[in-house]
């Protein structure tokens, strides 16, 4: 990838999110997907897709997004390169442009509140928050189980090293600066030679520079 020119041009954006989507072959979920982020409540953000090698119409797709909405850009790959390398990608246009950065799966979408209530919970002074996702059967379209339960900061290190997740990237976010420091420790966000599970590893090196912190409704009250 060359540098994107708009990551020199929005350098730094305070109190936005970068939401970076990585798409292969998905330009029948795409549009779910960006229409649910067009529909935050909090409207400062950027959204960018990056296709990793698409043999479909991605790139139409995009196109006509593109069209509709200055804050959606598109980061075209002509080779698959896989899920590992793309979200290397994203984490650099992230820290480029952007205070805050959320991950969404092409074929996720998101509740119209998600960044107001990450963002309520940077400004009262966290850096990297999860919230509850529910999974969604795509064959019998019915909701299933939820994941990302509440889990105690005191317990998280303990719990990533045992069992190797509490915090799912379905629904978080995190700092940019956080990232930085990451890749500055590291020289990479996470390990590239895994094949997938790099939410794994990666959420583990946030969480030993900031803890992450739960935030939504659980069995009725608001943690």
């Amino acid at each position: 990838f060359n540098v994107p020119a708009y990551v020199v041009i929005l350098y730094n954006l305070e109190k936005t999110f970068c939401v970076t989507i990585s798409a292969y072959n998905r330009a029948d979920t795409l549009p779910r997907a960006l229409d649910s982020v067009l529909k935050q409540t909090y409207k400062d953000f950027l959204v960018v897709v990056i296709d990793d090698g698409s043999t479909d119409n991605t790139k139409e797709v995009m196109r006509t997004y593109q069209d509709i909405d200055p804050r959606v850009f598109y980061v075209q790959r002509l080779e698959h390169m896989g899920g590992v390398a793309v979200n290397e990608v994203a984490c650099d246009i992230a820290v480029n442009t952007c205070e805050y950065w959320v991950r969404l799966g092409s074929d996720d979408w998101m509740a119209p509140n998600k960044l107001e209530a990450d963002l309520y919970a940077f400004e009262v002074g966290h850096s990297a928050v999860f919230g509850p996702f529910q999974a969604y059967d795509q064959v019998t379209k019915q909701f299933q189980e939820i994941g990302n339960t509440p889990y105690p900061l005191h317990k998280q290190k303990e719990c990533f090293e045992a069992e190797g997740f509490i915090a799912g990237w379905a629904d978080f976010a995190v700092r940019t600066s956080i990232l930085k420091k990451i890749k500055e420790k590291h020289g990479n966000y996470c390990d590239p030679n895994l094949v997938n599970m790099e939410d794994c590893l990666q959420n583990y090196r946030i969480c030993k520079i900031s803890p992450w912190v739960w935030r939504g409704i659980y069995k009725g009250e608001l943690v």
